[in-house]
């Protein structure tokens, strides 16, 4: 069983985590070979470190390199941590977050390809964002880049208080975090040659905030030779957003916020050293504490104070940045090196939100407000005058909160367009510059908030879509797809060529890119509302108000400039210049929300429910089409289970008044069997909430599935991200529903029972009636309707269902059933010497259980000692038994499973046979079924010696649960199955014999009977599972002769979430087909309650006494559903009946 397991698990595991190792002058690395949408290859090498933790004595200072090592760095998978983010406490935010990843075509075994290199810098405002790829707040994918062989490169650098703290002094100089971008660009010159990569053709790349790091580091004499192109989408140095004026006196408020002495010193080495010394979590807590404090001042404070730029963002210091944006690029101080730079059409659709009236409001009381503060206007009657020439250009007749298209138009161009289209004016003076307008409205891009009817709905950073998102657009309009296979040409043709069309192609319509140069600006749109054309544009983007902008900056502005056209951040309830706001100011976090909604802060914009048992905050997510549903993570539906309640009944938890953070998941999983992991652990009991239900709309009264894990009672969990989660939600949710899933107790911790009332057993499946209990209880906050409430299961998760259908302990709290593979009527899913096993078990804890049989006794020294010690006994025990001679192995393992379900009067007081047959369970409707060859599974290391076994003995083939209690029937009914599987070979001749005995008696006869037992008193629906796909990924459990559909595969078509569109068209469709019946039965109890041509407009019929009929789903290749009378392996289930009416001796458990 240890072995079974283990190779099972490692085979796995093994598929997706193949190492791939290489040596960098700084150290090995090894990495993982992965694969891109369309099944190229490409290898990952995850979490390098590119400088020293920024800790201690490091903390707010210029980066070190790491020292070099020798021990291999596991690159393989992915280290969920972040830097620190402002507004968002996540649980994986840490300081030590200085990492990159490297996503690279060449093949490490091979020679040097010698690729061109692509170094994404992610936006987010200089206050949110990471780079990495698969975290719960991780985006960046490199799946549609590497396909044109380039090597892709996104990395982590320091945010906020502790990337952009500046005392304006050299204490702490400030620009940590673009001193981390230049770090990360010295160890890749250094090292990109290990993994492929020219260290002369490195290419830089940003959106928003993100470009504008990049525009910092074209201004860096520090980054000199490191980079020799860049691309800036959305955003600039001179954009006004990007900047920090008041460094000093924010330093020292925010200090004040962890020590009062900072209110009135300015000693800054005094401030390093407190905060220095002071936990992460609290200069962090500081930086919002500054942030609200802030928004509370007097307008003329505020307007001084934090209008001029944002906090915590670039400034002017020596080491990085030593002059003024705009007159570095007016001078020529720059790296010279071609650029790629534009803008999306409408940018300002990102201040479309519910604060925006406010803003508009203020600027139609106070004109002023509307001018760019870098102007340096400094007497009252100009500052009213430019003010109105604002306004009179964008909103002429109306105010803005009645004209907000104009305000859109604003806010497009003087916070975004202007900026880039100086900062290319200014650097075609030095450098080649090819400038792009993206203007193409398209589904993929999934914006539905920021539209506005008479804008072309391009909002901020638009195209980061078609460029980075890395999930399949395949099932997106043509157009889109044509735009993104656009947009990832040109990209990488730069980073190729420095050129954005080096050749004629036509791809891109053959067209060649004109170059920005002094006096003739000319760009590409690159699309027009649907239209997908690159169309040539003479003069630049929105030329009539770029003119009006000069003149503004010729006839009031006074040099030097720092940005060009610096933003106004605006608070509510303003009349005029100098009033006072007081507590109608809205927070900075709503004001820079205003600014910053990248995508990087989309995706990770919290969601707040309010349950009975307390409020809980989500995350928005979405679905591979690009629905937006709303998770809420890590609820805990019971108290952890430790010490004094450790083995027994789970305790519903105590409600709480904080919220609970549910936007990330927690990896804690139960403990496993055979399996080692870090995130073992006992509180484990929690469980995740998916619905497409909007909090702040009325509810959906929405239909719920509740599914529960398989992995033989022994191993398994419900979470999605973690390194051994996989169940995702993205599939099911697609079609209305709220899906959730839980953690229950496994192994010894929720199956050991010492057949008395002291441990009674069975706490696994008490968790997973306190989890429905929590759910019928709660699910309204989520849209969930209580009373249609659908569990679901596959293998031991579907045995689960199967005890929850007999459980009178878990009447009311469902009302529909699915089982998958697996019923409480299955051999393996049922524990016979629970007593036996419990005592031994704690034997290899303390040999007093050797002889003694004190329940009490065994409980008190069980819960006081370490999970862990639990846990490998329970791995002691499993060896001891597989070390034990035949006869007493037969007895103790082939009447079940170790810890699994037992009888008891808490849970399951009935034998599950006599329960079905008297019609005392819970009478819901059912689908249930099974696959074509479920015994696959069984192909392992050890299935010869179990196929030897039965070859030697051949009453070790009997059901244990016929009860015979004489040798020689034991010996006559082995003779007579060994004839009707293997009649004219051995077994270890005739595996095809021995998988289709392991289908039979393991699964297919369990499920079929329980089907006929509860068909007396409900619906029931059955289903065998016979397609044969590439999805199912089943290359390990295949044998010449059979099907090839081992146990639970329609699982992957129903619970895998990633994308099928590059698998074949049948898998597809199959693939559609069990969603559409799935679903059916959640909603209407029916798998098909109405004519429907993806599903062949069958009418699915019940199985009815004396009638069976069932739905084959699938025929090896063929994908048609075909209704057939009689029971699945008909002759065979015929053959077990005769079986079992003949030498079984009722009560039956088992069938």
């Amino acid at each position: 069983m240890k072995l079974q397991a283990v190779i099972c698990v490692s085979l796995l595991l093994f598929i997706g985590t193949l190492a791939q190792q290489v040596t960098t002058p700084d150290g090995p690395v090894r990495g993982v070979a992965e694969q891109t949408l369309s099944g190229k290859t490409y290898y990952a090498y995850y979490t390098i470190p590119y400088a020293k933790p920024p800790t201690g004595s490091r903390r707010f200072l210029a980066p070190e390199a790491p020292d070099p090592w020798t021990e291999v760095h596991d690159g393989s998978s992915e280290n969920p941590n972040i830097c620190y983010q402002l507004y968002n406490d996540y649980d994986v935010e840490n300081e030590d977050c200085l990492h990159l990843n490297v996503y690279t075509p060449q093949n490490p075994s091979e020679e040097s390809r010698n690729l061109p290199v692509l170094v994404n810098i992610h936006g987010g405002g200089f206050i949110t964002g990471n780079g990495l790829a698969s975290s719960p707040t991780g985006g960046m994918s490199p799946k549609f880049l590497v396909e044109e062989d380039v090597i892709f490169v996104s990395f982590n650098y320091r945010l906020g208080v502790f990337g952009f703290l500046s005392t304006g002094d050299e204490v702490i100089p400030g620009n940590a975090g673009l001193a981390d971008q230049i770090q990360a660009l010295k160890w890749l010159k250094k090292n990109i040659a290990a993994f492929g990569g020219n260290p002369d053709k490195i290419t830089i790349v940003g959106q928003s905030a993100g470009a504008a790091s990049v525009g910092y580091l074209i201004l860096s004499p520090a980054a000199s030779g490191l980079f020799a192109g860049a691309i800036l989408e959305s955003g600039t140095p001179l954009d006004p957003w990007s900047y920090q004026r008041n460094q000093t006196e924010i330093s020292f408020k925010t200090a004040s916020f962890v020590d009062s002495e900072f209110d009135y010193s300015r000693d800054s080495q005094r401030l390093l050293e407190v905060l220095q010394s002071a936990d992460a979590r609290t200069v962090d807590a500081a930086a919002t504490s500054f942030a609200n404090w802030d928004a509370g001042q007097p307008y003329a404070v505020h307007r001084l104070q934090m209008q001029q730029g944002f906090y915590y963002t670039p400034i002017i210091e020596s080491s990085v940045i030593p002059e003024y944006q705009y007159e570095a690029l007016a001078d020529g101080n720059i790296n010279k090196v071609p650029v790629l730079m534009g803008i999306c059409s409408e940018e300002g659709l990102t201040n479309l939100d519910q604060y925006l009236d406010n803003t508009l409001q203020a600027y139609d009381d106070t004109p002023g407000f509307l001018n760019p503060q870098d102007l340096h206007i400094n007497n009252e009657p100009t500052w009213a005058e430019v003010g109105n020439l604002i306004k009179e250009e964008y909103s002429p007749s109306s105010t803005f909160v009645n004209n907000k298209l104009g305000a859109i138009q604003y806010f497009t161009e003087h916070d975004f367009a202007k900026g880039s289209i100086k900062h290319a004016e200014l650097q075609a003076d030095q450098s080649d510059v090819y400038f792009y307008e993206f203007a193409y409205s398209g589904q993929l891009a999934g914006n539905t908030e920021h539209t506005y009817p008479g804008s072309g709905n391009v909002s901020h950073v638009e195209e980061w879509i078609y460029l980075y998102w890395g999930w399949p657009v395949s099932g997106y309009p043509e157009n889109d797809q044509l735009v993104h296979n656009r947009l990832v040409r040109i990209w990488t043709n730069f980073a190729k060529y420095q050129n954005p069309t080096p050749s004629a192609e036509e791809l891109l319509q053959e067209i060649t890119w004109p170059k920005v140069t002094s006096g003739n600006f000319q760009y590409v749109e690159i699309g027009n509302f649907a239209d997908p054309n690159l169309t040539i544009q003479q003069g630049k983007p929105k030329s009539n108000r770029m003119e009006f902008w000069d003149r503004i900056y010729e006839s009031y502005g006074n040099r030097p400039f720092d940005t060009y056209y610096i933003l106004m951040n605006i608070t509510s309830g303003a009349t005029t210049y100098g009033d006072t706001c007081g507590s109608d100011l809205s927070s900075m976090e709503l004001k820079l929300a205003i600014f910053l909604c990248t995508l990087f802060l989309i995706e990770a914009l919290s969601q707040q429910v309010t349950t009975p048992d307390g409020p809980i905050k989500g995350t928005t997510e979405q679905t591979l089409t690009g629905n937006t549903y709303y998770a809420y993570y890590s609820i805990p539906y019971a108290k952890p289970p430790i010490g004094s309640r450790r083995f027994l009944a789970p305790e519903a938890p105590d409600p709480w008044t904080d919220v609970h953070d549910g936007s990330t998941e927690n990896p804690n999983m139960c403990f496993q069997m055979f399996i080692d992991y870090d995130d073992e652990n006992e509180d484990c009991l929690h469980l995740n909430v998916y619905t497409r239900q909007d909090p702040t709309q009325e509810s959906r009264n929405l239909p719920v599935l509740v599914y529960i894990y398989g992995g033989g009672f022994i191993e398994g969990n419900a979470l999605e991200v973690s390194p051994v989660g996989e169940l995702r939600p993205k599939f099911l949710i697609e079609e209305e529903i709220v899906f959730v899933a839980f953690n229950y107790r496994l192994g010894p911790f929720g199956f050991m029972s010492t057949g008395d009332k002291v441990i009674p057993g069975n706490a696994g499946l008490a968790d997973q009636i306190q989890a429905l209990k929590w759910v019928n209880r709660n699910i309204a906050a989520f849209g969930g309707d209580p009373d249609r409430i659908t569990i679901v299961g596959q293998s031991a998760g579907a045995a689960s269902v199967g005890y929850l259908i007999l459980s009178p302990a878990a009447k009311g709290l469902f009302s529909g059933a699915i089982l998958e593979s697996g019923t409480p009527l299955d051999p393996w899913a049922y524990q016979r010497n629970q007593t036996k096993n419990t005592f031994k078990t704690a034997s290899f804890i303390d040999s007093e259980f050797e002889t003694s049989t004190d329940s009490q006794r065994l409980l008190e020294v069980l819960q006081n000692v370490d999970a862990r010690q639990i846990d490998a006994a329970g791995t002691s025990f499993a060896d001891w038994v597989g070390s034990q001679p035949d006869a007493v192995h037969r007895l103790q393992m082939q009447q079940g499973f170790y810890f699994a379900p037992v009888i008891e009067s808490s849970v399951v007081p009935e034998y599950q046979y006599e329960a079905l047959l008297n019609g005392n369970f819970n009478n819901v409707p059912i689908l249930i079924g099974t696959c074509s060859e479920e015994g696959l599974t069984n192909l392992d290391g050890n299935l010869d010696d179990t196929l030897e076994g039965y070859d030697r003995t051949l009453g070790f083939l009997n059901p244990q649960d016929l009860h015979i209690q004489d040798e020689p029937t034991w010996v006559e009914v082995g003779n007579i199955l060994k004839e009707e599987y293997s009649p004219s070979s051995s077994f270890l001749n005739n595996r095809l014999g021995g998988i289709q005995y392991f289908t039979e008696h393991d699964f297919v006869k369990g499920a079929v009977k329980h089907a006929e037992l509860q068909s007396a008193m409900s619906d029931v629906y059955f289903y065998e599972f016979a397609y044969s796909g590439e999805l199912a990924g089943n290359t390990q459990h295949t044998l010449p002769g059979s099907g090839n559909v081992s146990h639970v595969e329609e699982w992957l078509y129903l619970y895998w979430g990633w994308p099928v569109e590059s698998f074949p068209e049948g898998d597809q469709l199959i693939h559609h087909r069990l969603i559409r019946i799935w679903t059916n039965f959640i909603k209407y109890r029916n798998p098909t309650p109405s004519a429907d041509e993806l599903l062949q407009e069958i009418t699915w019929p019940k199985v009815t006494a004396g009638n069976f009929q069932y739905v084959k789903i699938g025929n090896f290749a063929d994908t048609d559903l075909t209704i057939v009378q009689g029971k699945p392996k008909a002759d065979r289930m015929a053959f077990w009946d005769t079986v079992y009416e003949k030498y079984g001796n009722r009560p039956f458990d088992t069938y």
